[in-house]
């Protein structure tokens, strides 16, 4: 299963739109659906969704089934991904 295809099967479990889901991480909602549509998400933005999704983001060792969770300061979630300040 793609990443995509899980983010749409866990909003659609829990009944949030892409709407209310890109409102809650500050994208506009064609963002969110060209990223699903592409799926292609920093590990930051998959931490983000996992927040507002009420989930936890880990990467598990198939050896020893050890599990490591991948998560973010505060102060670096939910904050714009582009700097804008123009360079010249």
């Amino acid at each position: 299963m793609t990443v995509a295809e899980f983010i749409n099967m866990i909003i659609n479990k829990q009944n949030i739109t892409k709407a209310s889901l890109s409102d809650k991480l500050s994208i506009k909602p064609n963002n969110l659906q060209n990223k699903l549509n592409r799926d292609n998400f920093t590990s930051l933005e998959l931490s983000e969704i996992a927040d507002v999704l009420n989930m936890n983001l880990v990467f598990k060792d198939k050896e020893s089934g050890e599990e490591y969770l991948i998560d973010y300061p505060a102060d670096k979630k939910f904050q714009p991904k582009r700097n804008n300040k123009k360079k010249y």
